[in-house]
């Protein structure tokens, strides 16, 4: 026959599992509410993400073809170019800021490769956003 203290043993080991074995279901569940929050999170922000430098992108489209065709650059536009616009497509410009060829043919190139480059951010973004939601 067991001894007290071997059965008040058993009994807190049993206590325990039976704890454990309630905490489990409750745990799994805040693990997966959390990954859910962060995930709807990450699909909300890429989102708006999007829709701001889908809107910068098309006004600084138009302030630099005006430029270019001007041949004038605003200071302001300069540095949101450097600032608010990804390396590749602040480096394009520099590119043309250091050319000495600011021919119309080459300013409606360079325009164009700058288009390129910020439609191929926005479908990185866009390729982010289908991700998450499969």
């Amino acid at each position: 026959m067991p001894g007290a203290g071997e059965v008040a043993w058993i009994g807190v080991v049993g206590a325990a599992i039976g704890g454990l074995i309630v905490a489990i279901p409750t745990t799994v569940s805040l693990i997966i509410n959390h990954l859910r929050w962060k995930r709807e999170t990450k699909l909300e922000y890429l989102k708006s993400e999007r829709q701001r430098l889908e809107k910068i992108y098309v006004e600084m489209h138009n302030k630099l073809s005006e430029a270019m065709a001007e041949d004038s650059y605003p200071i302001d536009m300069i540095s949101d170019i450097h600032v608010l616009m990804p390396k590749e497509i602040s480096d394009k410009f520099r590119e043309w800021m250091a050319a000495d060829n600011h021919t119309p043919e080459a300013g409606r190139n360079t325009l164009l490769d700058i288009s390129i480059l910020m439609k191929k951010h926005l479908a990185e973004i866009e390729k982010q956003i289908t991700e998450l939601l499969k």
